[in-house]
């Protein structure tokens, strides 16, 4: 792998550009991805995708590297029998917040995906 990788989100894939390497197309969860952010601090990129199927939870943050591999899923809050991530949000810090479909609003570490702090708040 030479250079640093680019991200693009193409028709709900999400693309990986390595200069001197084929184009990759990977979608982690096997669902289609709805919004992507770049996290520069790690050469990776968050990845939201959409939490297909009835019920359950459904852990579709994740972290995916320049290769395509899941560096983490994000915890969900506890307590709910069927939950998944709804919004992304980043504020420049070691933190990103995340709502969930149920009403929580979740922080996370970037670094692992555990959760910092949640609060409910529909």
């Amino acid at each position: 792998m030479t250079g640093a990788p680019a991200f693009a989100l193409v028709h709900g894939w999400l693309e990986i550009l390595i200069e001197g390497s084929p184009r990759r197309r990977v979608q982690p969860d096997g669902r289609d991805v709805r919004f992507i952010a770049v996290v520069p601090q790690v050469d990776g990129v968050l990845v939201l995708s959409n939490p297909v199927g009835a019920g359950g939870r459904k852990h579709n943050l994740a972290l995916v590297d320049g290769l395509g591999e899941v560096v983490w899923r994000a915890e969900l809050p506890p307590g709910q029998q069927v939950e998944s991530y709804a919004t992304v949000t980043l504020d420049g810090s070691d933190e990103l917040f995340a709502s969930t479909w149920s009403g929580f609003l979740v922080a996370l570490d970037w670094r692992t995906g555990k959760i910092l702090s949640s609060d409910w708040g529909k």
